[in-house]
């Protein structure tokens, strides 16, 4: 009988069935809408107080997006250039 991570790797090497990827990827949109919208609402406050302007806040989120957008397809490609 396998335990701990034995037993978790054991289970991530199973497919994955379309009923479970169903549930994984409704949870990951939920997860998200709940963060844009904790975001969002952080945003509406700031602003309302003062702090912020209006969207400043997404500004600087969208420019965290591209910076790391950039360092995962600056990675990506260092990898395939070894592999290659």
């Amino acid at each position: 009988m396998l335990t701990g991570q034995a037993r978790w790797k054991e289970l991530m090497q199973q497919p994955v069935s379309r009923g479970e990827a169903t549930m994984m990827e409704d949870r990951l949109l939920t997860n998200i809408l709940s963060t844009a919208t904790a975001i969002e609402a952080l945003e509406g406050l700031l602003v309302k107080q003062g702090l912020l302007k209006d969207n400043e806040l997404m500004a600087e989120v969208k420019r965290l997006l591209e910076q790391k957008t950039e360092q995962v397809n600056a990675a990506a490609e260092s990898k395939s250039i070894v592999e290659v």
